[in-house]
């Protein structure tokens, strides 16, 4: 029996043939995906946008739907891939029960699998943040769209804890315009998303945006986010990264120079405490570190690194969102809120 006999309803067959098994995926598991092929005889390939780690996104026409353009995420052909991608699936449909539209998170279509790989259709959008910025120089985004963004975000992760959902990996990347207009935003990628904390789970936050509790491997939840949303706020007022770090133990390092020492309590509870800390809960340098020798607490803090001495609001709002979670002991100052 041939492939195409098993499906009920044939839509387009495309006009790339492949020949063998051995030239659908390469080595590393990525689906040899060409423009004019078919995927579930149904969606035409028309444009090869992105691959990462996970896979690739194409942009293909709906030859069901009237044509209809829409993104599609190809996973590896790897079982550890293809069992990311049908979790994020399943997340995607309980997000989508909620009228996503209405908490800015991008729209799932439809799902499975196809070839040894699984695929996801969305909606199909624009730039992502980091795009954005990077236009015109990372010279930052104006107030008014940045307070548009936020509130936006705001919602989207709101919506997420309530349904108890984690995303994981907030980033400008991570956050897409909607369209050309650019001034709505959703929130897409549930690769790494999960339900509540995981004991060992992989991967867990992109560094630059990564929360104490996670490089310290505490238990997180839900505020791991708004840890990520601080840290995106900033960087699209500066249009640079607050903590660019090369590793864990430099980003710890930032954190001391920008917010202050850890709690002894976290510290004390540190999963890594001996790959951070010495006998004396002192920090341990990165041997790549950038961050200049002698460096002291405090001594670089986030009202300089944001350019926003004056702008008391903001620097509150900021402080505010990293002050969420139960594992960061606050005392209303945000050299505390580590």
């Amino acid at each position: 029996m041939t492939e195409l006999t098993t499906y009920d309803f044939i839509y387009t067959v495309g006009s790339v043939r492949v020949q063998s098994m051995r030239q659908i995926a390469n080595r590393d598991g990525f689906y040899n995906a060409h423009i004019g092929e078919q995927l579930g005889y149904r969606y035409l390939i028309d444009k090869i946008i992105d691959a990462g780690a996970f896979g690739q996104v194409v942009r293909c026409i709906d030859m069901k739907d009237g044509g209809r353009i829409v993104a599609i995420k190809i996973s590896k052909s790897k079982k550890q891939e293809t069992d990311n991608a049908s979790v994020e699936a399943r997340l995607l449909t309980r997000i989508n029960s909620k009228d996503p539209d209405k908490y800015g998170i991008v729209k799932m279509f439809d799902s499975f699998y196809f070839r040894r790989h699984f695929i996801i259709v969305f909606e199909l959008l624009d730039i992502n943040l980091y795009r954005y910025i990077k236009q015109p120089g990372f010279r930052g985004m104006n107030r008014d769209l940045l307070r548009q963004i936020a509130i936006q975000l705001l919602s989207g992760l709101n919506h997420l804890s309530k349904i108890k959902i984690i995303h994981c990996d907030l980033k400008p990347e991570n956050i897409l315009f909607t369209d050309a207009t650019h001034t709505a935003v959703k929130i897409i990628d549930f690769g790494s998303a999960c339900t509540e904390f995981k004991s060992g789970f992989v991967y867990v936050q992109s560094r630059y945006y990564r929360s104490p509790e996670v490089v310290l491997g505490l238990p997180y939840d839900q505020a791991v986010d708004m840890w990520s949303f601080g840290c995106i706020l900033a960087e699209l007022v500066t249009g640079r990264p607050l903590f660019p770090a090369i590793d864990e133990q430099e980003l710890l390092e930032l954190f001391v120079v920008r917010i202050g020492m850890p709690p002894e309590a976290m510290i004390n509870q540190c999963n890594k405490r001996k790959y951070f800390f010495d006998a004396k809960h002192r920090l341990i340098r990165s041997k790549r570190s950038r961050v200049p020798t002698g460096s002291r607490e405090g001594s670089d803090p986030i009202r300089s690194a944001l350019f926003s001495e004056d702008d008391e609001d903001f620097i509150d709002f900021i402080e505010v969102s990293w002050n969420a979670g139960e594992v960061r002991p606050c005392v209303g100052t945000v050299t505390c809120a580590m």
